[in-house]
């Protein structure tokens, strides 16, 4: 099932709508202690947060905690995403696109731009999921 991301350089914390945006991910909520605020500083308020290793569009794992809220797109924390790997990732910001560069790997995942916001098409598991020679 395939989910279009915000990726936000902006954003303290990963968030999504669990049930919403993610809806056959197979989770386990946990009680969140971290305060948010919207881009015009209202509170965000968390249900609590979770783990979830989605793909990207190449096939690469991507490991996020993400904070149950209500927002209308999953927003993916630049912060977050640079902690992806085992050295952590690069994240590279270009005209038209960017990417997520595993420093290890050197493994790329894209993503567009679009009038001036970035996006991620990501992959997430349906539940039941096993990836081809993981068995």
């Amino acid at each position: 099932e395939a989910v279009w991301a915000l990726v936000d350089s902006g954003a303290g914390r990963s968030c999504a709508k669990l049930k919403v945006h993610f809806p056959n991910a197979e989770v386990d909520l946990t009680p969140s202690t971290v305060r948010m605020a919207t881009a015009n500083g209202e509170e965000l308020k968390s249900r609590g947060c979770f783990n979830l290793d989605v793909l990207s569009a190449e096939g690469h794992t991507i490991s996020q905690t993400f904070e149950d809220a209500d927002v209308d797109m999953p927003i993916m924390a630049v912060t977050e995403l640079a902690a992806n790997g085992q050295l952590g990732s690069d994240i590279v910001f270009r005209q038209k696109d960017g990417a997520v560069v595993d420093i290890a790997s050197n493994t790329t995942s894209r993503f567009v731009r679009r009038k001036g916001v970035y996006f991620m098409k990501i992959f997430v598991p349906k539940s039941g999921f096993t990836r081809p020679g993981s068995a």
